[in-house]
């Protein structure tokens, strides 16, 4: 019973559900000590093995993407943010070459902003708003730092430091489906955390059917599709004048926003819904050049409860009646 009470407080953000002629045959629920939650349904060809493989990558992800606490065994990004120099997995030193190619041509992800964060998250405890000042500050902080690759060995060059947390679930999700894929698995729906659901294909070759909460007029059919939220909760948001913020500080004004609480992005690409998650989370819209039209992108966003928008392409996938 009180599995069962954890993951549905867990899910009432977002309701997951799948057609009712879809046989589970494997799932595994398992709760991490930080309140994060791994759903993980096989509905052919995965096992325990399998499930557990994918809790073990995930925790080594974590390890290796925390950029506050030093690992004992293998350098992480905090290792780097505390010596300025570290030898890193090879995955990790892409990720980053990445995120700094994005900052450069769309200026939405900074991987540098680390000392921007940090000042937000010092009015947790101080209920103190940062001001302008200290915020363009460490804006100018991030963009002054320069990063030095060569080959694994990966220099910071500047008092910034790198904070990849908006974008980490994305990372791993990615890293998730290569697994899925090297294994033959292509029936499955993996929820983790409600931060990131990867949606596989049904016993028909089809789609699953999942609710977006606040929303009567039906469900979505979703298959070979990543989701991944940002929200402020009680938890993790900044306030001002009565209103809410939220936790994510714009990469361009250095404050957050507060048109959003909840949203949603869909897409077949988990790192990229993340990246975009964040660049509309924060309101730096007119950076990203994005024709939904043309992409495989999708949006819901919500404000106090209440759908505040809802891109075109998602109408499409709108099951009436459900």
């Amino acid at each position: 019973m009180k599995k069962l009470i954890i993951l549905l407080l867990a899910l009432l953000g977002i309701l997951i559900g799948c057609s009712h002629e879809e046989i589970l045959e494997y799932n595994m629920f398992y709760r991490y000590e930080n309140n994060e939650y791994i759903d993980i349904n096989f509905y052919k060809n995965g096992s325990e093995e399998n499930a557990n493989d994918i809790l073990c990558l995930i925790d080594y992800w974590n390890t290796m993407l925390d950029h506050e606490h030093v690992n004992d065994t293998k350098n992480n990004l905090a290792a780097l943010n505390v010596n300025k120099y570290a030898t890193l997995d090879a995955k990790l030193v892409e990720l980053i070459e990445y995120t700094i190619d994005l900052s450069t041509s769309y200026k939405v992800v900074n991987p540098l902003y680390g000392t921007l964060k940090d000042l937000w998250d010092l009015h947790m405890i101080t209920e103190e708003l940062p001001t302008e000042n200290e915020c363009l500050t460490q804006i100018e902080v991030s963009l002054s730092t320069r990063v030095a690759i060569n080959d694994n060995d990966v220099h910071l060059l500047g008092d910034g430091l790198i904070d990849l947390d908006y974008i980490k679930k994305g990372f791993i999700g990615e890293k998730i489906k290569e697994y899925l894929i090297s294994k033959g698995i292509d029936r499955y729906v993996i929820n983790y955390n409600a931060d990131l659901v990867l949606y596989g294909k049904n016993k028909n070759g089809g789609s699953f059917e999942t609710s977006f909460y606040g929303m009567k007029n039906g469900t979505y059919n979703l298959s070979d599709i990543t989701l991944a939220r940002v929200t402020a909760d009680n938890n993790c948001f900044y306030t001002k004048d009565g209103r809410r913020w939220a936790d994510i500080p714009s990469f361009v004004t250095g404050v957050p926003n507060d048109t959003f609480e909840t949203l949603f992005v869909l897409g077949d690409d988990a790192l990229k819904n993340s990246i975009l998650a964040y660049a509309y989370y924060s309101l730096e819209v007119e950076n990203v050049k994005l024709d939904e039209e043309k992409s495989n992108i999708m949006f819901v966003g919500y404000r106090d409860k209440n759908l505040v928008y809802r891109s075109v392409r998602l109408e499409n996938l709108l099951v009436d009646g459900r």
